[in-house]
Parts: C-alpha cells; structure tokens; sequence
C-alpha cells in the first residue's frame, strides 16, 4: 500500500484537476466483451497517466484512443510480483499508430494481463 500511496501523491493528474472534466478522458469504456476500460487523467499541464484495467482472469489485447501521436511509457502493473500478481512480462514504451479509435485521432495496443490495472504515461510527440 505503501508504493502505491507514494505513486499516486507523485503523478497530479490522479488528483490536480478532480472538480471537472477536464482532467478526465474515457480512451475504450465500450468493451463489454472483454470487460476492461481504458481512461486517461491529467494535470492540464505536464503529467498525463493512462489507466487500462482487465477485470477477467483471460489476457487480452486492448485497443485504445490517444489524445494524439505520443508514446505510452509504463508506471505500474498491478500483474508485478511485489503486487501479487503473475509477472507477466509487458513493454516498457508503447507507440502509438495513426488508426483513429473512438474520438481520438491515434490509437494504441495494449496488452492487459488478468484480472489488472496498468498505468502509464503518456508523452504527446512535439510538433
């Protein structure tokens, strides 16, 4: 509980902007089948976090939208040994690819290992 604390006190976006919208963003909350979501939080300035959890015991592979072209850098699997969970090995930076998905304009694969949350950054490629 400890580590998890101390990553959520170190990434604003989970806390920054809580009384609107603006930092909150739905990337798939249509994916019934395979009961997962996908969401982004932000600070509005500088820390952008991707939140993909999996609540089935089968691993999957998730699409999701991006706000645009940028990567995905992982945080946190609640799948790591310290947390209980498999191990399961997954990539350190995710890119993203120019098929728009939902209302983003890219999008990007994730795998979601079971019954896990997965955190990442997200750092929007600059013009």
């Amino acid at each position: 509980v400890r580590s998890l604390n101390h990553f959520y006190s170190a990434h604003p976006a989970f806390w920054a902007v809580d009384c609107s919208w603006e930092g909150f963003r739905w990337l798939n909350v249509d994916d019934a089948d395979r009961s997962s979501v996908a969401f982004l939080r932000t600070d509005g300035l500088d820390d952008t976090v991707v939140c993909a959890c999996n609540f089935t015991p089968k691993t999957w592979t998730f699409q999701i939208a991006l706000p645009g072209p940028g990567r995905l850098t992982r945080l946190l699997s609640s799948d790591d040994y310290q947390y209980g969970g498999t191990g399961a090995p997954l990539p350190q930076v995710i890119s993203y690819n120019s098929e728009p998905f939902l209302d983003g304009n890219c999008s990007a694969f994730l795998e979601l290992p079971p019954l896990s949350c997965t955190y990442y950054s997200f750092e929007e490629e600059t013009k």
